[in-house]
């Protein structure tokens, strides 16, 4: 696909309206609100030098072509094309221009908007300049490289690369073929970076995130040039979810945090508004060399969220960093590695840390607007982004004039109006990947194989009146694993936010960062600091799916969808207040940043309450990260057959082994008791009957043991490793089954077990993990009538102590029996005797809930207690039975409790990840 030119693409409704902001704001006023760029070298040739003489110029007039062209503005053209004339006379006789010499970086910006201005307007002076600048650059760059100008050359050659390849396409000379190669191997080697990393001294600043995201467009270009296949598959490796950069630097709005370098993935770390813009400007491009969908849903995420979230909803202010969770913005210490700290970087103004995005954020939007569609090179047009505005352009050989409506992103639909041109051509139509059943109809009629991440083509002959309907239908979703495993919402392409009421403060007067002048309110330009001026310390409440209950509310669209409180879409969701972690308050030392959300899941803490989420790109201060509490419901493990577990929590993570195939025992692992994973076998007697396995972490000598049951006798097998494999060691007990080891505060050893005949609760002291000490000692028997409902039998014991009292909890009656279930006993020492609870079973059957039993009992991240236990799948006897959790704790009284859950969801565990 190839780009249209700016102009061919006309906003329309609430989109235009952000560019009519622009022009009425920071973009329309730029001269007089900024020495550099009002008095620049580029425009007045004084010679100023410097930054009059550098970036910042042709940034803003780079942005000013572009908004003048969308906007079809008079006024706006005239200013930008005063621009263009004092570019283009600044040519000096051997090629060269600008205000300095072989000003590689910043001559490259002005090639750029120069070429933009003649795609539109067919201006035939650029031309010829742009040739006979690259025949100069053809011979200089032999002997003065990119990478001498400057790393930032060297890193944004790609930049100029788009300029050479657009006018070879153009005029066909063959001497350009040549420039671009030359041209392509001084650019910095981006494919390898994205793939594998690495930033030596000479590669570009690759780890700066600005050159990051203008280097997005290299791969695509470079491969236009020498179809090199490595480069193929960069922009994926750079934006996959697993890569390097994703996990190390990754966002959920696919932006990347860097401060000024790639910083972390801290909720609290920032991104600059520079590589927002870049970003967009990069996908403009891979997005027309690849032909990708996937790339069309990265350029909408990043313009409806990230965008708007930077810039001030009345067009007359800008931040240098974006942040997800932003409470704050006030001029304070917030430990960026770079224009952090007193210089405004997060206040919304005129001036927001250092100098270069204020002058390069203004193309954003209308090259947003730009990239909604393209022409193919079938001759046919594709919708690759979606909004309100009208296209023309040449079709099928005719020029025709599409007019989309709807109310997307806010909203599921879109439609396309074709309004002049008749003409038989493919229209290819964006399906965005998020989108699980998207429709298609074209005057009413639906068109078949609509495939999400895909372009669906229709062609045909197309006149006034056809009308093109495409419905999205947004589910909310939610994505876990972020910074501390903080959770996101999204619908569609929108990412939401907590909504916060907020206290603003304009700034009477302020330093201007990096220059020697102090300003206030410019004409109506102020600085503002924000502050939340209600507590933010959310935590959501996720559903047993992973998702949240979220209800939909939506309103028209208005003019400006990204004012504070006018977002035509909310989400009711779910949340509880929480100051876990500190969650809710700033650092100790950077007082303007936000305390990073706790790890999650968290536990839900005090009355769960509805909270509401809005758009990011409708904040000002905002929540993006959450904590949350996980739901969870039983079974965790639905195998038909696993029994009897046992739950050994190592390094960081559960790892559980059951009564299962009859011969062997697998581990199953998880971080959060919830979400298992099935591993494979760790032992295998070599006999049947293998049943109810206990496992021990040996603090003294780091070895892992492995009490079994085969044949009813009991061995222990060892392995340096919870995920073995183990070797059998011993043979302790005859006529016994289901083991447990207990090692006191003392450090001493005691292993329980079931005694035949008469399921008779036993204790052995161990000297040594694998040899006994003295005579056994009997401690209960099946004496109570529920522990004889469906034959006479205690067992599967576990100990567990609190304070001074050891409680044995043990299950009564038989295991396949719909009325197993749980009771306990108490000593004041772990060899007993041991007086059962009168208030037995504790843990029984009942709605819904069959011949709950045998289990072990493991802390949460939070020192809370969980019960992992079988049931029966329903009232028939048998051994048909799946793995459960739930709470187990305390009174004050120091009374357990328990109980057992079926299809209900509970709030989960807490777990760190």
């Amino acid at each position: 696909m190839s780009v249209l030119p700016d102009g061919a693409v006309q906003a329309q409704a609430w989109l235009r309206h952000q560019l009519e902001l622009q022009r009425d704001g920071l973009t329309g006023h730029a001269e007089e609100l900024y020495d550099d760029i009002g008095r620049s070298d580029w425009l007045t040739g004084a010679g100023r030098g410097g930054q009059y003489a550098w970036e910042r110029g042709p940034y803003y007039a780079k942005g000013l072509v572009a908004l003048a062209l969308a906007l079809d503005d008079a006024a706006l053209k005239a200013k930008a094309k005063r621009w263009v004339d004092a570019i283009l006379a600044s040519q000096r006789p051997n090629g060269d221009f600008g205000p300095r010499a072989r000003n590689w970086w910043a001559n490259m910006i002005a090639l750029w908007l120069v070429r933009d201005w003649c795609a539109a307007t067919d201006d035939p002076r650029v031309p010829p300049f742009l040739e006979r600048y690259f025949a100069f650059q053809a011979e200089e760059l032999q002997r003065y490289a990119l990478a001498d100008e400057s790393k930032w050359a060297m890193a944004r050659g790609a930049d100029e690369l788009d300029v050479v390849l657009w006018l070879h396409a153009r005029t066909g000379k063959k001497e350009l073929e040549a420039f671009a190669r030359l041209l392509a191997g001084q650019i910095a080697d981006w494919s390898t970076y994205y793939h594998r990393g690495g930033d030596p001294s000479k590669a570009g600043c690759r780890s700066h995130i600005v050159n990051f995201m203008q280097g997005v467009k290299a791969p695509p270009l470079q491969w236009r040039v020498d179809g090199d296949p490595r480069h193929r598959d960069a922009y994926t490796a750079a934006f996959a979810p697993e890569g390097w950069i994703m996990t190390s630097f990754g966002r959920p709005d696919r932006m990347v945090n860097g401060s000024e370098p790639l910083s972390s993935r801290s909720a609290s770390e920032g991104t600059e508004l520079c590589a927002i813009a870049e970003r967009i400007l990069s996908n403009q491009v891979a997005l027309g060399v690849w032909g990708d969908a996937a790339i069309g849903d990265d350029l909408e995420t990043v313009a409806y969220n990230t965008l708007p979230a930077t810039l001030a909803p009345d067009g007359r202010g800008m931040r240098y960093y974006n942040l997800l969770n932003l409470p704050y913005c006030v001029d304070g210490p917030y430990g960026f590695v770079n224009n952090g700290d007193k210089v405004g970087a997060l206040c919304p103004g005129p001036h927001a840390g250092f100098g270069c995005c204020r002058s390069n954020f203004h193309f954003a939007w209308p090259k947003f607007v730009q990239s909604l569609w393209m022409k193919t090179a079938d001759n046919g047009l594709a919708a690759t982004a979606y909004g309100p505005c009208t296209v023309t352009a040449t079709a099928g050989g005719a020029r025709v004039t599409v007019e989309e409506t709807g109310t997307y992103p806010f909203g599921p639909d879109v439609k396309l109006a074709f309004r002049e041109g008749t003409a038989k051509f493919p229209l290819k139509l964006r399906i965005p990947g998020w989108c699980r059943a998207p429709q298609v109809t074209v005057n009413g009629e639906a068109v078949a194989g609509v495939k999400p991440g895909s372009f669906c083509t229709v062609d045909r002959a197309w006149k006034p009146g056809d009308e093109v309907s495409l419905r999205f239908p947004m589910d909310v979703g939610v994505s876990t694993g972020w910074d501390q495993n903080a959770a996101a919402v999204t619908r569609g392409p929108l990412l939401y936010a907590l909504t916060l009421a907020y206290a603003d403060k304009k700034v009477e007067s302020y330093e201007v960062p990096f220059e020697t002048r102090t300003v206030g309110d410019l004409n109506g330009f102020p600085r503002h600091e924000i502050r939340a001026a209600e507590p933010w310390n959310r935590a959501l409440v996720l559903n047993a799916r992973g998702g949240v209950d979220a209800e939909v509310v939506t309103r028209d669209v208005p003019l400006n969808p990204f004012e504070p409180g006018a977002a035509p879409v909310s989400l009711k969701v779910k949340t509880f207040r929480t100051d876990f972690g500190g969650w809710g308050h700033t650092r100790d030392i950077l007082t303007a940043r936000a305390v990073e959300p706790p790890p999650s899941p968290v536990a839900v803490e005090g009355e769960v309450q509805t909270a509401e989420l809005v758009p990011m790109g409708a904040t000002q201060v905002r929540i993006v990260l959450f904590p949350w509490a996980g739901t969870y419901t039983n079974p965790v493990i639905n195998a038909i057959g696993p029994a009897d577990p046992d739950v050994l929590f190592y390094n960081g993570t559960y790892y559980l082994y059951c009564t299962g195939d009859n011969i062997s025992y697998r581990v199953y692992t998880s971080r959060d008791l919830v979400q298992w994973t099935r591993k494979g076998r760790v032992f295998k007697p070599g006999e049947k009957n293998v049943w109810a396995p206990d496992l021990y972490a040996d603090p003294d000598d780091g070895l892992i043991y492995l009490y079994y049951t085969v044949q009813e006798r009991i061995g222990v097998a060892v392995a340096k490793s919870p995920e073995g494999p183990f070797e059998d060691r011993a043979r302790l007990v005859d006529d016994a089954i289901d083991a447990h080891l207990f090692r006191d505060d003392d450090g001493r050893l005691y292993l329980y077990y079931v005694k035949f005949p008469g399921f008779r609760i036993t204790v052995q002291r161990m000297r040594t993990p694998l040899e006994k000490e003295g005579a056994p000692v009997e401690l209960l028997r099946p004496t109570e009538p529920w522990e004889k409902t469906s034959g006479h039998v205690t067992e599967g014991p576990f100990l567990l102590k609190r304070q001074n009292t050891y409680y044995l909890i043990y299950s009564g009656t038989g295991a396949d029996s719909p009325d197993y279930a749980v009771g306990y006993a108490t000593a004041t020492s772990p060899a007993g005797p041991f007086v059962k609870h009168p208030g037995n079973p504790i843990i029984r059957r009942g709605d819904g809930v069959f011949g709950p039993g045998h289990g072990c009992v493991v802390a949460d991240a939070k020192g809370a207690l969980w019960h992992v236990y079988h049931q029966q799948r329903d009232e028939k006897r048998g051994w048909n039975r799946f793995l459960c959790i739930d709470p187990l704790g305390f009174d004050e009284r120091g009374i357990l409790h328990g109980k057992a859950t079926r299809g209900t969801p509970q709030a989960a565990p807490a777990a760190e990840r």
